[in-house]
C-alpha cells in the first residue's frame, strides 16, 4: 500500500516522481504474489490524503498477470536502485 499526502496535482506529480522507487517495489510484490496464487490481475492500491484531516481517496492501478514480464522490465532499475535483491532474484526465477 502507498500512501500520497499531496493537496493540489502539481504536490501529486512531484510525489509520484519521488516515490517512483516504492511505486515500482509495491507493483513487483503485488505481480509476484499474483503469480504465485495464479492469479488473472492483481491490484495495487494507492490511497491520496485529499486534506489536512487525512481523509484517503483510493486509487487503484492493476497488473495483468499476462503482462508480468513488462512489469518486471519496467521496474528492474528502481530495484536495484533500491538495493532489493531477494526481489531480483524472484522477478529472474520467472523470466528464466
Amino acid at each position: 500500500m502507498i500512501r500520497l499526502y499531496s493537496e493540489t496535482v502539481d504536490e501529486l506529480r512531484e510525489e509520484m516522481i519521488e516515490k517512483k522507487n516504492q511505486i515500482a517495489k509495491e507493483a513487483v510484490i503485488s505481480t509476484l504474489i499474483g503469480l504465485e496464487q495464479g492469479l488473472d490481475e492483481v491490484k495495487l492500491d494507492v490511497y491520496m490524503c485529499t486534506n489536512k484531516e487525512q481523509n484517503f481517496m483510493t486509487l487503484s492501478m492493476h497488473v495483468k498477470m499476462e503482462d508480468f514480464v513488462e512489469t518486471f522490465e519496467k521496474n528492474k532499475e528502481a530495484l536495484i536502485e533500491l538495493e532489493e535483491y531477494e526481489l531480483l532474484s524472484e522477478i529472474q526465477k520467472h523470466l528464466g
